[in-house]
């Protein structure tokens, strides 16, 4: 062989073996340690998370490898036997139950090997930091995110739906009326009413009908996922179960286009990071874009589930495009921000009302997300979430900036990018060097062919 051919053959094969050990440490999700937390174990003891040192009554949320309702009853009659009350159970985004059990028993229940993990149902607290004014300034969100073209060439939403995962929307205000019709069209509501104005505020940033403070997205429709408890507080499982609601709305409206805003966030705890592995199984099993806050603590920590590497984490910006000083960030995420000091929306009684915080950049992100699946339907949730993080105006280097302002129009008009994530979920740029890998080792034998 020629040492020329000997050449091509080298490098052919090394891209081609490169590629496929990137592949396989993509797909064990090594870089994702979040994730790694809770990876499914044969160890039992492995399995019982954030409970160690408890003793008494604990409620935990068991998740399950089986499908079905019947196998569901069949270890639900395992719990029982061991003295387990069963409060409530799912069964679409994960088969999973939720039960008050001694504690001692949970080692008896993770032998069972259908059993992936056990983790208390801790009351997850979070704290809005809203930093409400007292005066509305000058609106500049729309040109801020560029808005306006997109509007211009009629783009509004229309068609696509957001659900609003937060404390509920009143539904029945003016500023949701369309055509005489409330475009609240969907609701899943755990504890009654609408509990307080975050909700219905986030909902009014991605469609209010009010012709001087409209949403982001007039033309959507929209779901009302109430998770949060009359308290301020939201537990583990109530957010997971309007997760599983959303699914559920999405598996019987396969042709809608779909996106799941969410302006939450708790502090990372043993039990709080298991919302960045059930937010990416939105994302991976169920191909529903996530956008989520980054958290209004402050540069540092980037609260769950704004951690998931599959998630859209948006970050904040004031009307000059400086960072705010609450916006949640890390080395990692924020993925984008979105203008967040001194919104303008409407309270749960549709009351204007001004206010900041990254639970407002999130539902303006998600309004951003619809008008680009309108224009796109068929684009996947990784590929929306591409475009705009790919599209995002830069501001600065800093990583607090992410990628950099969202930007409608940019977005709108982008060629979706390659979606590299930790676990596995896009592969295309390694099946694309293997390829490339394949001519090029095979480069001798084309030019033989053409002698």
């Amino acid at each position: 062989m020629k040492e020329d051919n000997k050449k091509y053959k080298y490098i052919g094969a090394g891209l081609i073996i490169i590629s496929l050990l990137l592949m396989l440490f993509s797909s064990t999700n090594i870089a994702s340690n979040t994730q790694n937390l809770y990876a499914q174990s044969n160890d039992p003891s492995l399995k019982i998370m954030s409970v160690e040192n408890l003793t008494g009554p604990v409620q935990v949320i068991i998740d399950l490898n089986v499908v079905g309702v019947q196998a569901q009853d069949v270890f639900i009659q395992d719990v029982e036997a061991q003295g387990g009350i069963v409060v409530d159970t799912m069964y679409t985004l994960d088969n999973s139950i939720l039960t008050t059990i001694d504690a001692s028993k949970l080692s008896t229940l993770a032998s069972n090997p259908n059993v992936v993990r056990i983790v208390q149902n801790q009351d997850v607290w979070f704290a809005p930091q809203e930093d409400v004014v007292t005066q509305n300034l000058a609106d500049t969100r729309y040109q801020q995110l560029n808005v306006q073209p997109i509007w211009n060439e009629g783009l509004t939403g229309k068609g696509v739906v957001v659900a609003i995962v937060d404390t509920g929307i009143n539904s029945q205000l003016s500023i949701f009326q369309r055509n005489g019709q409330s475009i609240v069209i969907g609701s899943q509501q755990q504890y009654g009413e609408y509990v307080m104005w975050h909700g219905t505020a986030c909902a009014s940033c991605v469609a209010s009908q009010d012709p001087f403070s409209k949403g982001i997205a007039p033309g959507a429709s929209l779901l009302n996922v109430e998770v949060f408890k009359p308290t301020g507080s939201a537990d583990i499982w109530s957010i997971k179960k309007g997760w599983d609601w959303v699914v559920q709305w999405k598996n019987t409206h396969q042709n809608t286009p779909l996106i799941c805003s969410n302006s939450l966030g708790a502090t990372p705890s043993p039990a709080s990071i298991i919302l960045n592995t059930y937010a990416s199984d939105m994302v991976n099993k169920h191909n529903i874009l996530m956008v989520v806050a980054s958290g209004n603590n402050g540069p540092g920590i980037v609260l769950c589930p704004g951690q998931s590497p599959d998630v859209l984490t948006v970050g904040a910006v004031d009307f000059q495009g400086n960072i705010a000083s609450f916006s949640c960030s890390n080395a990692n995420k924020p993925d984008v921000v979105a203008p967040g000091v001194s919104i303008n929306m409407f309270d749960d009684q549709g009351n204007p009302k001004t206010a900041s915080g990254t639970s407002f950049s999130t539902p303006l992100t998600a309004g951003v997300a619809a008008l680009i699946l309108q224009q796109h339907p068929d684009y996947s949730a990784q590929q929306l979430k591409s475009v705009i993080k790919n599209s995002a105006h830069p501001v600065q280097s800093q990583s607090a900036y992410g990628n950099g302002i969202v930007d409608a129009t940019a977005a709108v008009n982008a060629v979706p990018g390659i979606s590299i994530t930790v676990n596995g979920s896009s592969n295309i740029l390694y099946i694309g060097l293997i390829i490339v890998g394949a001519i090029i080792f095979f480069i001798p034998e084309i030019k033989k062919r053409k002698k």
